[in-house]
């Protein structure tokens, strides 16, 4: 899991702060954003009420946290570990699990978690080490 870990963390963090700054931008956070991005901060101090006022800068905002987002791994590691369970691998899954990258709630494009799919396919590892 370490390795599957490295492998999917950005090589390029591109405007990126650190993992505190993406977690801002995915969760598209405006305080913890400014704490991290000091040219941000300095734009909406000069433009103070441009987020709230106009509708094409609130755009440019969610266009900004996309574009940050974009180096989330998080994604990734869901489909990733939607298919440990699909192939029935528990130790795939519980690294996956015990790290925190993913939940058993976790849920996919369909709104199935990580639980009803091991259920659905019939994955008796998956489905014990999902539902301890």
């Amino acid at each position: 899991v370490r390795t599957l870990r490295a492998d999917l963390a950005p090589q390029c963090l591109g405007p990126l702060q650190g993992s505190a700054h993406m977690k801002a931008a995915v969760g598209q956070d405006l305080e913890s954003l400014q704490a991290c991005d000091q040219a941000l901060l300095e734009t909406l101090e000069a433009d103070e009420g441009c987020l709230e006022e106009e509708a094409s800068a609130s755009g440019a905002f969610k266009v900004y946290c996309s574009a940050l987002a974009a180096f989330d791994p998080g994604p990734r590691l869901v489909k990733l570990a939607f298919q440990a369970v699909v192939a029935d691998d528990e130790r795939t899954l519980a690294g996956m699990l015990d790290a925190g990258d993913v939940r058993w709630d976790t849920k996919n494009a369909g709104g199935q978690t990580l639980l009803e799919v091991a259920h659905e396919r019939q994955r008796p590892r998956a489905l014990e080490l999902l539902k301890a």
